[in-house]
């Protein structure tokens, strides 16, 4: 899968790539939601991997403006927030594929990313 991963943490964006370059994935990570619209104009990614709260554009706004310029990628919250994690469902609904805690298990994070990847392909093989 290609992924891209936005955070402004620079520790957990690297660990979190780091993780899945060594399951076989291809990943990305940038530091600002900015790169990343510019990136998904480039390349054709799998999945996006996003932080909820950072400088300028926030999760929630990267991922409307990803839909609003036609990218149809799933995006995972992945977020160190209490309040987003106790509320997946309200994220989920605004067009999250998931909400991941930046306090999950090393084993879960990967085995989530995985199952989203997989759901992803068969949506595609569907259409």
């Amino acid at each position: 899968m290609l992924i891209i991963i936005c955070d402004d943490d620079q520790d957990h964006r690297e660990l979190h790539a780091a993780l899945l370059s060594q399951r076989g994935h291809e990943v990305d990570a940038v530091g600002d939601p900015v790169t990343v619209l510019r990136q998904l104009a480039a390349r054709k990614y799998d999945l996006v991997i996003s932080d909820l709260i950072m400088p300028e554009i926030n999760g929630y706004e990267l991922l409307q403006e990803a839909h609003r310029l036609g990218h149809t990628v799933p995006f995972v919250l992945f977020s160190g927030h209490t309040t987003v994690i106790n509320n997946p469902r309200h994220y989920r609904e605004l067009g999250f594929a998931a909400v991941l805690s930046k306090d999950v298990s090393i084993g879960h994070f990967l085995a989530e990313i995985e199952q989203i990847g997989t759901q992803a392909t068969e949506r595609l093989e569907d259409v």
